[in-house]
């Protein structure tokens, strides 16, 4: 795909992966945070970071996959990790 199938704010999310995982596909991950809020593993809610929308658009547009997921009470599971897959 080419850059012109995401949105600004996806590009950014998808850099800003791609900076934090320092070339390691393993480590190009974003990750959910309490309320719905996905950044770099070890954000202090004090940088950049996106809402879940923004990450649905990413995995739908095919520049990522849900790689980590959280049980909730019900039984059913819902992504805390998203893998840039580019």
């Amino acid at each position: 795909m080419t850059k012109d199938h995401f949105t600004p704010t996806m590009r950014a999310a998808i850099d800003h992966a791609l900076l934090h995982g320092n070339g390691i596909p393993e480590r190009t991950v974003l990750v959910r945070f309490p309320g719905g809020f996905w950044s770099h593993a070890g954000w202090l809610h004090d940088g950049p970071h996106w809402g879940t929308t923004t990450i649905e658009g990413i995995v739908r547009r095919g520049a990522g996959e849900y790689s980590g997921w959280q049980n909730r009470k019900d039984g059913s599971k819902f992504p805390i990790e998203m893998r840039v897959a580019l």
